[in-house]
């Protein structure tokens, strides 16, 4: 087991940078940020999914216009589809939780309206 460990803390030492790690928690920051606040302004009765594209979409922009504008013009470092793929894979994450946990309060909504009417009915 301790070689298994071993290999797998090798494999993320070689393979993943600190940026990459960076621009992963700034997706799930960004992606999060825009899913909550895309969601009062579309109103809590809108299509959740709709709010998730938006959230992704967001994200991806914003990974494109650090790596266009702001790398390539003002720091004059080159752009990297590793950043941009990394910000959207944290994007992703986030979206993905969003998406779980909505889907759980709606079933605990079910369940407490049913609740709420067999205990109003009886």
């Amino acid at each position: 087991m301790k070689k298994i460990l071993a290999k797998i803390d090798e494999w993320i030492g070689t393979h993943i940078k600190l940026d990459d790690t960076l621009h992963f928690i700034a997706g799930i920051v960004i992606a999060m940020i825009t899913y909550m606040i895309a969601l009062p302004y579309f109103g809590f009765d809108v299509d959740y999914h709709l709010v998730s594209a938006w959230a992704f979409f967001v994200t991806l922009f914003a990974a494109i216009f650090k790596e266009a504008i702001i790398d390539k013009l003002i720091k004059g470092t080159d752009q990297s589809l590793r950043d941009i793929i990394a910000t959207c894979a944290g994007g992703v994450l986030a979206i993905i939780f969003m998406e779980i946990f909505k889907a759980m309060n709606i079933f605990v909504d079910m369940y407490v309206r049913e609740e709420i009417m067999n205990n109003w009915i009886n």
